[in-house]
C-alpha cells in the first residue's frame, strides 16, 4: 500500500478524462503533444474538474476517474 509513511511521500492527483492534445502551431510540423494536468492538492483538482465539466454539456454528470501516484514513482516513469 502507498502513503503509509508520515514523510517523504508526495501524492500527485490526476483525472484521465482531462487529458488534452495540443496541436502544433500553424506552419510547424510534428505530432500533437499529449498533456495531462497533475495536481498536488485534491481540492485544486476537484475545483478544476468542476470548472471543466461545467463548460461542456457532454461532460455534465460524468464521474471523474481519479488516479493517485507518488511523485517519486512519477519521476522514475518519466525518466524511462
Amino acid at each position: 500500500p502507498k502513503f503509509k509513511q508520515s514523510y517523504n511521500e508526495i501524492p500527485v492527483f490526476m483525472i484521465a478524462q482531462m487529458r488534452m492534445q495540443k496541436q502544433p502551431k500553424e506552419g510547424e510540423t510534428g505530432e500533437p503533444l499529449n498533456m495531462l494536468p497533475m495536481y498536488f492538492s485534491l481540492q485544486n483538482m476537484v475545483a478544476t474538474w468542476q470548472q471543466f465539466t461545467s463548460q461542456s454539456p457532454d461532460t455534465a454528470g460524468m464521474e471523474p476517474a481519479i488516479n493517485l501516484m507518488d511523485l517519486h514513482e512519477l519521476v522514475k516513469k518519466m525518466q524511462e
